[in-house]
């Protein structure tokens, strides 16, 4: 008679499925702790830096008169949309030799007078400009409202120029109107750059009949 062993009771699982039960144990622990993890420092984050909080506009604009480290983003060298061009009139006088000898501190600089037309597309007290390398007059700052021909206050400090985006911005002393039309004027002096720097207004030498002008 043969005799056969009796069967053990109870559930018996392979090794293989106990190993992946516990990888994935551990993968929902890893995923788990790395999402508490980053939410808490995510909502850290937008906590600092929340555009519509007082703490972070007066930050940023700390920054654009005062860093010299931060670099600036794309957005910071976009003018606002709040006043619009429409068109400019502008004069300039450079002086070069042999009219002003080259002895002169005013060779190779130039004066010159814009006027530029403004359009507002929502009230607004500001009006931002690209500009570099330029030294504004400021008693030749005027702001008219074309329409009426009603000159425009500035503020006492009449505008703020910011080298780091190579822009100027003009404070109004109250807000211009929507959807209406001013014209802008002022002068100011700047120097010719050589060919060489390849940059703005420059000056360039030439050779006629054996002269070098």
């Amino acid at each position: 008679m043969e005799i056969v062993p009796e069967a053990k009771r109870g559930v018996f699982v392979p090794l293989w499925s106990i190993i992946v039960a516990s990888a994935v144990i551990v993968a929902c622990f890893l995923v788990i702790g790395l999402g508490v993890y980053y939410g808490t420092h995510q909502e850290e984050i937008t906590t600092t830096v929340d555009p519509t909080s007082p703490e972070y506009k007066s930050s940023t604009r700390l920054a654009e008169t005062t860093s010299a480290t931060t670099k600036p983003s794309p957005a910071s060298w976009r003018l606002p949309r709040t006043v619009l061009p429409n068109s400019y009139h502008l004069v300039i006088q450079p002086y070069l030799p042999p009219l002003t000898p080259t002895g002169d501190p005013a060779c190779f600089t130039f004066n010159a007078s814009l006027t530029v037309s403004l359009r507002t597309t929502r009230p607004t007290d500001q009006v931002t400009m690209n500009l570099k390398d330029l030294v504004i007059k400021r008693e030749t700052l005027v702001l008219t409202e074309e329409q009426t021909r009603r000159n425009v206050p500035f503020q006492a400090v009449p505008f703020k120029t910011i080298s780091e985006y190579e822009t100027v911005t003009f404070y109004v002393g109250q807000a211009m109107l929507p959807n209406r039309s001013y014209l802008l004027s002022f002068a100011y002096t700047g120097k010719l750059s050589a060919a060489k720097e390849n940059k703005g207004f420059f000056w360039i030498s030439y050779s006629s009949a054996g002269e070098t002008k």
